[in-house]
């Protein structure tokens, strides 16, 4: 699955999510959400790449506007929880 999905102040979430089937379950194999401002500019972003072996929670991270840091798989739900409490100013 990929797709961009606009919220109304203009950010944007990236979606990418690459998924396997077996008759009992679906797994996500690869994901990233990335959440930007209008302009680019990253706020956060959710992937399980293997570039940060160094993270406690490797292979799945937190790209931050600083740092990246630890964070368990998360769910397209929980990313759009975290989203609609930025943009109405609670964290």
């Amino acid at each position: 699955m990929k797709g961009n999905l606009v919220f109304v102040d203009s950010s944007v979430l990236e979606i990418a999510m690459f998924a396997s089937e077996t008759p009992e379950s679906v797994k996500i194999e690869k994901y990233r959400l990335h959440y930007m401002k209008s302009n680019g500019k990253i706020l956060f972003r959710y992937d399980n790449a293997p570039h940060h072996p160094e993270i406690a929670s490797y292979p799945h991270h937190k790209h931050t506007p600083d740092n990246v840091i630890p964070s368990s798989e998360t769910s397209l739900k929980d990313v759009l929880k975290e989203i609609s409490a930025t943009i109405i100013g609670k964290p």
